[in-house]
């Protein structure tokens, strides 16, 4: 802090000391960014509250979470496609809502019918059905509306159901449309984002 930085990196928030120096540090002007175990981004402000953070403060302080796992990738190179099940469609309509008839949509003018990914397994991913990885995010800015819940001490799900009333993808939704996209399975996603 003597050394007046504008950007300060906290490797990781794991006590109430890291929490009020990161804390104090956004509140004198500086960008702060750091990490902190929670299941999803809507976790973060009342873990931080019960590290001894006063709401008040972590309002003034925070402005955006973002959540993120890491799953694999399918292999292009022997990856097959597969037509989606009345089951499957079911499930990707419920999680995804709106989203699902916005990507079947795009599906339709190019002539397509949606598929999903199935991996199968070659020499160049060593049989898996996977080569690399990919992040699925979670964004949640700090509303107004999200402010008050957490000035109220409210839980993470009456904040998640806030955020998704004002647009946010969960990762779970996140990692649904990169399934249609044909990057990742729904199983990889189920196994990473599944809680």
């Amino acid at each position: 802090m003597r050394q007046d930085p504008n950007v300060i990196m906290v490797g990781e928030i794991r006590d109430t000391e890291t929490a009020e120096l990161a804390i104090n540090a956004a509140l004198t002007g500086h960008l702060v960014f750091s990490t902190l175990h929670t299941n999803d981004a809507s976790g973060v402000p009342p873990r931080m509250i019960d590290m001894g953070a006063e709401p008040f403060l972590l309002v003034s302080s925070l402005n955006c979470v973002v959540g993120q796992r890491v799953l694999r990738k399918v292999c292009k190179d022997c990856y097959q496609e597969e037509e989606i099940t009345p089951e499957q469609k079911k499930d990707f309509m419920e999680t995804l809502g709106p989203i699902y008839e916005m990507i079947e949509e795009k599906w339709k003018k190019e002539g397509k019918t949606i598929k999903m990914p199935k991996v199968v397994g070659c020499d160049k991913c060593n049989n898996t059905g996977y080569l690399g990885r990919i992040a699925i995010y979670e964004v949640m800015p700090i509303t107004e509306k999200i402010s008050k819940l957490i000035l109220s001490r409210s839980g993470s799900k009456a904040i998640q159901k806030e955020a998704m009333e004002e647009g946010m993808l969960t990762m779970k939704q996140d990692g649904y449309v990169k399934v249609l996209e044909g990057v990742t399975t729904i199983e990889e996603v189920i196994r990473v984002a599944q809680y």
